[in-house]
């Protein structure tokens, strides 16, 4: 599960809770990336509500992304300012 944040206590209560409700918490930034997180839950919501659309068919696994063989290895992180 996607989680954002700025403060590291907090992410690792919020990690707690995840794990606890049996999901894997994913830091994927800090609440600067909230709003994208936000939104795209609200496009998931709204095709599997609104359209009964299969939204694992929009974000299947990560392990899937790569096709067979799985997933690729992450790139090195690049320095601040430089562009990726």
């Amino acid at each position: 599960m996607p989680v954002c944040g700025d403060d590291e206590p907090a992410l690792a209560d919020v990690g707690a809770l995840v794990r606890d409700a049996g999901c894997e918490p994913l830091e994927v930034g800090g609440l600067g990336q909230a709003g994208l997180l936000e939104a795209t839950a609200a496009l998931f919501i709204s095709l599997w509500v609104g359209r009964g659309a299969d939204v694992r068919s929009i974000a299947p696994p990560l392990a899937w992304a790569a096709g067979p063989g799985g997933v690729p290895p992450r790139p090195p992180a690049s320095a601040p300012g430089t562009p990726t």
